[in-house]
């Protein structure tokens, strides 16, 4: 059961409902070890009153943590002493960017972190289907798609270049690229893009 789990274990990830917790966690004996949640909705100072004998720390990972490419959000407030903080670094490290957020701006991250990778698919997916549409094999088209955004992310993180200047570098006058930028701009791309968060931010 739980409790022998807790038990046996160094560190607990508590990866349960949110409706589970009130009536789990109180029941439990962390017994001093480390807590790390990725339960949604229960803040540090939510979960916190619940645990007992045991330090927390909140986090949301994002889906391409599974491949080693992902995203934790690490809620800044915690009680965690510096070698469970070192010890839950160790292990997060090395599959994910590892983000620490004051717990006011925690649902906007969330949403840049964890909900735009859905964007990102309609974005492949649109590309694809464009692809496809002048002839590409939808597979070749996916994977150009999927691949050019993997790398776009990757030059912005290794030279930490402003994404204007990274666009603008591809943008020759007349040039092909140009006129595809003033097509989105047109339509509303940004502001789609910028109305999608707000719209989650508030709800």
């Amino acid at each position: 059961d739980a409790q022998e789990v807790i038990d046996q274990s160094e560190l607990i990830l508590l990866a349960i409902k949110p409706y589970q917790v009130e009536a789990l966690v109180p029941s439990l004996d962390f017994q001093e070890k480390l807590l790390v949640s990725v339960v949604a909705g229960y803040s540090f100072e939510k979960l916190s009153k619940l645990v007992s004998h045991g330090n927390t720390i909140c986090i949301i990972p994002n889906t391409p943590i599974a491949i080693g490419e992902g995203i934790t959000l690490v809620e800044e407030e915690t009680n965690s002493t510096p070698e469970e903080l070192a010890s839950f670094m160790s292990l997060f490290s090395p599959v994910s960017l590892v983000q620490f957020v004051d717990e006011a701006h925690m649902k906007t991250a969330l949403i840049l972190a964890s909900c735009a990778p859905a964007f990102a698919d309609l974005m492949i997916e649109a590309l694809g289907d464009a692809g496809v549409e002048y002839g590409l094999d939808r597979k070749m088209a996916y994977t150009l798609a999927a691949k050019m955004l993997v790398g776009t992310g990757g030059l912005y993180l290794e030279k930490g270049l402003h994404p204007g200047a990274m666009k603008d570098a591809v943008c020759s006058p007349k040039g092909m690229t140009i006129k595809g930028v003033t097509t989105l701009e047109k339509r509303g791309f940004r502001a789609s893009l910028i109305e999608a968060v707000e719209a989650i931010d508030e709800s």
